[in-house]
């Protein structure tokens, strides 16, 4: 378009998405597009500082990923609505069925990391089941949270075969690698395992001699989590929509990328 559009400013909830806020791009630039004659209405993709973003992550991930602990006020990110580069690091943003379809895949995974399945999800009766993806569509966390303690009922930590944790851990070679590790809440005696423990057996490389290398940073939430931390803590506190504990690794060639 030749003309230049106002930017658009939301106060956005690190466990939102990107995609959350479809509406109010697509509403506040919709005078602005190009009719495109042939073509699907748009493919949403989103772009900082010339990178792509991933929509189907929270912004909470996204910022860790992108800031560390200290994000610039605002964010500035650019909504394009086609030409999405071939090499983007996800599919273009269609629509909302598009993010209900990538939440409900890692909520299911979550579970299955959980309780060893995600029955309980499949069990969950339809209307139950929208109820849940329209509160996280609306960002309605009192409803979320409540919905998914249904979910879990029953579980307990000590009976929990795992803690679901998916980790971020960007790099020149890879800025896009992320990992999914089971993680235990307790030892077979019984003891709480710390996010130091958990971490050396997981990710052995960022330690010496029982230390983390300097300049490694462990962020969630945009905060630096501290090694003795439980993780069932984590699973309590810092979880996100789709249940699981989003933590982001930033190695000392990655703080400033």
């Amino acid at each position: 378009t030749p003309a230049e559009p106002e930017p658009l400013f939301i106060l956005a909830q690190r466990m939102a998405y990107l995609s959350s806020y479809f509406s109010d791009a697509h509403s506040h630039f919709e005078a602005f597009l190009v009719p495109q004659m042939g073509q699907p209405s748009f493919k949403l993709w989103f772009e900082h500082d010339g990178k792509p973003l991933k929509w189907h992550l929270p912004l909470g991930v996204l910022c860790d990923l992108l800031f560390g602990t200290e994000p610039p006020s605002p964010v500035d990110i650019t909504v394009h609505f086609f030409g999405c580069p071939d090499k983007a690091p996800v599919e273009p943003f269609t629509g909302l069925s598009d993010l209900q379809k990538a939440w409900s895949h890692e909520l299911r995974a979550s579970l299955y990391l959980q309780l060893g399945s995600s029955n309980v999800w499949a069990r969950l009766q339809r209307q139950e089941q929208q109820k849940l993806w329209e509160a996280v569509k609306n960002i309605d966390l009192e409803t979320v949270a409540s919905m998914q303690d249904g979910l879990l009922a029953g579980r307990t930590f000590k009976r929990a075969r795992n803690l679901a944790f998916r980790f971020h851990i960007p790099s020149a070679a890879d800025p896009h690698r992320m990992l999914l590790l089971p993680g235990p809440a307790f030892t077979e005696a019984g003891g709480q395992i710390t996010l130091q423990t958990f971490l050396e057996e997981a990710l052995p490389p960022i330690f010496e001699a029982g230390r983390m290398v300097e300049g490694v940073e462990v962020l969630s939430q945009g905060l630096r989590i501290p090694l003795e931390t439980p993780l069932w803590w984590l699973q309590v506190n810092v979880a996100y929509m789709d249940q699981f504990v989003h933590l982001v690794i930033r190695l000392p060639s990655s703080s400033d990328a």
